[in-house]
């Protein structure tokens, strides 16, 4: 192949690599007390259950549960204040068994102040197991909140169903939210027995830039200027204090379709690299090529989330905790590459969030931080230049990742490269990492004590493999290679360890619920992708984003040069002209079987031509989609229901529900302790995507 289109391959993988999951082109106040106030029910009172008419003027960012127990959840709400007094506003929260409140079970004051933003978090204990809860909030002056709705879980060893909706990744300005109110329209809809019971929100909650969009495409909507803020050189502004981020939450909250959401089910949350910097790791950065230290970004991230995000911090997991420090660069790596730099360990430690809840007998929902205790990324820019790969090489990132341990401790110390070798900078490091250490052991002892029949890991980011099968490619000698490097095909040797540990530990129903990557995808997780028999061990289900730019739509906007090397294995021609993804088919089947398709048009050949090797055990992709994932449990069985809507940014509003385009359902048998994970064939409502149609 000539230079230019050497060149052009490589500039499509840097680009789009690292942009597969997420399209981007001052510390905390210590005055910040968090109160988490714990109210039990009590029986009502005549004046609590007096009917209340007033204004929602004061709530303007809604109402929200989360973290349902078999007793209780944490409930949300921000009050606006309407003078700038920075005096306390004084409110009253009322829960109800009945949506007319005539059986109030919870009267308690409560406190929205300027330290927290008024927002309001409260622990309300002492309700009934596997109940529905209305709840709202008041102010002295007759302001009365949107009606909320919460369930609690069911009692310990109690079997009962589980259906629980998953979604991620919701840029405010690529799109409209039509895919919550979608979710809300069909819910309210179905019977009571098939009604969703919580949300797994798996991050990108917020997107921490604006205006967060490719060269050449408007935005559907605006976020207002930041009241900080720094400035790419791209002309991006992002977050930086945390009356930044606040701005953020606050902006999204505003949307009808999510406030709707928000009200109806109780979420529980994660966070991915949004909600601090793209591609962050620990408390770094990576805007511009390499990393830098963003110790006080990284602070304000969290006090924000922690304010506008309820969630039950217990266990492991801890409240924000008001930290000083200092953007400062250096630090060690230690065990699992944890930077040991104060500054860093010191803004890591303000918030925890990984923790788990119970289900009754039938799930455990296990909820991981993938991007607070990472190592870096194992190939920066300059590394995959001077190795001159089309994209990065599985066999190099393996040797990367493993650091010092690779080649059972005798690393390569060099990497043929396009103009001699290259150094190994991983030689004398530390394994990578996505969980850290701690997380880590946590992680496995939770899944091994777990005696619920599923165990969902609430994963943020694919563990499914996806990888480039490019040595197939006759006569090119190029390497396979992965397709991005922020999800686990990046850190494929603790991925290893967790899938062998769940293995050999015959850990049963384990389900990884995955966000970040802008697709739909389902998948049996393997031991070892790279193994000769790959041995199954646990499922994937991965959302798409509910408004983000597409996988798909990434991939075919980076490959539109012509004479683009990869165009061939993105988009083909339909027999009516109408452009394929072909990107599907590439992922499933191979590169030598899109390529097939892309020149041949015959699905006959393309089959004959199909890998098996490529990216074992995918069922499914969907890589061109707006939706969302609602997952049902039984004692024996899982089934997911994947929905995609209709384009996000063609949409007209978040107040209509977005059209469907499909539903696809797979299921899988609740497998032994010493058996291997099934997973069905999707069966479609509506146009199945390229190459199902």
């Amino acid at each position: 192949m000539t230079s230019r289109s050497h060149s052009t391959r490589r500039e499509f993988m840097r680009r789009f690599g690292a942009t597969a999951g997420c399209f981007v082109t001052a510390a905390a106040g210590s005055g910040f007390l968090p109160t988490l106030r714990p109210a039990r029910a009590q029986e009502a009172t005549e004046e609590s259950v007096a009917p209340v008419a007033g204004r929602r003027g004061l709530f303007t960012h809604g109402v929200a549960s989360a973290d349902p127990s078999s007793d209780g959840a944490i409930l949300w709400t921000r009050a606006t204040p309407l003078d700038k007094s920075a005096r306390p506003l004084s409110l009253t929260l009322q829960v109800s068994a009945d949506e007319t409140f005539a059986t109030v079970v919870v009267d308690q004051p409560v406190s929205a102040s300027l330290e927290q933003d008024y927002t309001v978090r409260v622990s309300v204990t002492g309700l009934d197991p596997d109940s529905w809860y209305y709840y709202r909030f008041l102010t002295t002056a007759g302001d009365v909140s949107r009606l909320g709705r919460t369930r609690t879980a069911p009692a310990a060893g109690a079997e009962a169903p589980l259906r629980i909706a998953m979604a991620s990744c919701q840029n405010y300005e690529q799109g409209f939210f039509g895919a919550w109110a979608r979710m809300v329209s069909d819910d309210e809809a179905a019977q009571p027995e098939d009604q969703i019971h919580a949300v797994l929100h798996l991050g990108d909650f917020i997107y921490e830039t604006s205006p967060d969009l490719p060269a050449g495409l408007d935005a559907a909507r605006r976020i207002a200027p930041f009241p900080d803020g720094a400035t790419l050189p791209s002309g991006r502004t992002f977050a930086v204090t945390v009356t930044d981020y606040r701005h953020l939450y606050k902006s999204y909250l505003e949307d009808e379709a999510l406030q709707a959401a928000r009200a109806r089910w109780p979420f529980i949350c994660t966070w991915d690299d949004h909600e601090f910097t793209n591609d962050s790791w620990q408390s770094y950065a990576t805007y511009t090529g390499g990393t830098g230290p963003a110790q006080e970004r990284k602070v304000s991230a969290n006090q924000a989330w922690f304010e506008y995000m309820p969630a039950r911090l217990d266990g492991p997991a801890h409240d924000f905790k008001p930290t000083n420090v200092s953007d400062a660069a250096g630090g060690e790596p230690g065990d699992g590459y944890l930077l040991n730099e104060p500054n860093n360990l010191s803004a890591l430690a303000s918030l925890t969030i990984y923790r788990s809840l119970e289900w009754g007998k039938t799930a455990s929902i296990v909820v991981t931080d993938t991007r607070s205790y990472r190592s870096p990324q194992p190939m920066d820019e300059a590394l995959e230049e001077a190795i001159g790969a089309p994209a990065p090489p599985t066999d190099i990132i393996r040797a990367l990742d493993e650091g010092r341990d690779a080649s059972n401790g005798a690393p390569p110390a060099f990497f043929a490269g396009k103009d001699g070798d290259v150094p190994n900078p991983r030689a004398d490091k530390p394994a990578a990492s996505i969980l850290g250490t701690d997380q880590k052991k946590w992680f496995k002892e939770t899944l091994k004590g777990s005696s619920a029949s599923w165990k969902l890991w609430a994963n943020s980011i694919p563990a499914m493999p996806m990888r480039l099968d490019l040595s197939s490619i006759p006569f090119q000698d190029l390497p396979d290679a992965v397709l991005g490097t922020d999800a686990w095909n990046g850190y494929p040797g603790e991925l290893r360890e967790l899938m062998s540990f769940v293995k050999d530990e015959g850990i049963a129903g384990v389900v990884s619920c995955a966000g970040d990557y802008h697709m739909h995808g389902a998948a049996i997780l393997t031991t070892d992708p790279d193994a000769e028999t790959p041995d199954g061990a646990a499922l994937e289900f991965a959302t798409c984003g509910i408004s983000s730019f597409t996988f798909f739509s990434g991939a075919e906007s980076f490959t539109r040069d012509p004479g683009n090397a990869f165009r061939p294995m993105v988009v083909a021609d339909g027999p009516n002209g109408e452009m394929l993804e072909n990107f599907n088919l590439t992922l499933m089947h191979g590169v030598r079987a899109s390529l097939a398709m892309n020149y041949t048009g015959s699905d006959t050949l393309s089959g004959w031509l199909e890998s098996e090797t490529a990216n074992p055990y995918i069922k499914y992709l969907d890589t061109n989609a707006h939706g969302y994932v609602v997952l049902t449990l039984t004692g024996d069985q899982i089934s997911g229901e994947v929905v995609t809507v209709a384009n996000a940014s063609q949409q007209q509003s978040s107040s209509d529900a977005a059209d469907v385009r499909r539903r696809a359902t797979l299921t899988a048998p609740l497998w032994k302790p010493s058996g291997t994970p099934q997973l069905s064939e999707p069966e479609f409502e509506g146009t199945p995507p390229f190459p199902f149609a």
